[in-house]
């Protein structure tokens, strides 16, 4: 929940990468899906609107601001490589 228009959840087998991305003199942590429109096929009314038009800003589907995180990026960097293996050791 990011803002307004949040992604809502994402699951770990969704996500196909993440990256960070430069837009706009920003930083933002990048969540690529497999499918390029499920964030906007969970939402509806003006939020459909917005993530409709996000989507042509950047690549990615879920965009978060790196300046608004509450820890620093080595932390998260290591948090998610822990989730993600931590997912699909489970998975298997």
């Amino acid at each position: 929940q990011s803002s307004y228009i949040g992604a809502g959840l994402v699951r770990w087998e969704e996500i196909e990468a993440i990256d960070f991305l430069n837009f706009s003199g920003q930083v933002y942590l990048s969540i690529f899906t497999y499918d390029t429109e499920l964030i906007i096929n969970r939402s509806s009314g003006m939020k459909k609107v917005f993530n409709t038009l996000n989507k042509g800003l950047l690549p990615s589907q879920v965009n978060i601001p790196v300046k608004n995180l509450d820890c620093s990026v080595d932390e998260l960097l290591n948090a998610i490589g822990e989730r993600w293996e931590k997912a699909f050791k489970e998975e298997s």
